[in-house]
């Protein structure tokens, strides 16, 4: 499974994943292509219309689903049935669907630059130009063609960078520092 993790909104460029999603579907009949958020506001019904309607225009319809908000306590398991994770937002703050991805121990391909420390080695591979729909395709494949060892591997390298900068020891420290400095 390929999942993407946010609400449905244009920033999250939706349109990048169902397109990379046709071109690799019709070699790759094992993969779904899986969106957990839910649309957040009223205005945003026809941009959510829209991405179905690009879904079933691609012929992907039993291919791509979008869950809907999908409760945190069960987004553990499904990260873990994930092989690899996506985010497409553009470079900017760090989103926490890509930390909780990396904190589950998937590999994540992403858009947004600001990942690049964190994604350390694996950087080249894991960073896709905006809009790139051609690349996210080549390293969806990338990813999908390593054997689940290798997969794995990757994803317990992100796991323990994103532990060891965004860690709760590590958010405990930052706050009580913080703390001294306002007292």
């Amino acid at each position: 499974m390929v999942l993407a993790v946010g609400r449905i909104a244009p920033i999250k460029n939706y349109e990048m994943l169902i397109e990379a999603a046709a071109r690799i579907a019709p070699q790759r009949p094992e993969v779904d292509f899986v969106v957990a958020g839910g649309v957040q506001t009223g205005s945003l019904d026809d941009y959510f219309d829209r991405l179905r309607a690009l879904v079933a225009a691609r012929g992907l319809a039993d291919r791509f689903c979008f869950l809907g908000p999908v409760p945190h306590g069960e987004m553990p398991a499904l990260y873990r049935r994930a092989a690899v994770t996506v985010n497409l937002c553009p470079t900017g703050g760090l989103d926490k669907a890509v930390l909780e991805g990396m904190a589950a121990g998937r590999p994540a391909l992403v858009c947004n630059r600001s990942f690049a420390p964190l994604l350390g080695d694996e950087a080249e591979a894991a960073l896709i130009p905006e809009g790139d729909v051609a690349a996210l395709a080549g390293r969806l494949n990338g990813v999908l063609d390593a054997p689940g060892r290798a997969r794995n591997e990757m994803g317990m390298k992100l796991r323990e960078r994103v532990v060891a900068a965004h860690g709760l020891e590590r958010l405990a420290g930052s706050l009580v520092r913080v703390c001294e400095e306002v007292r």
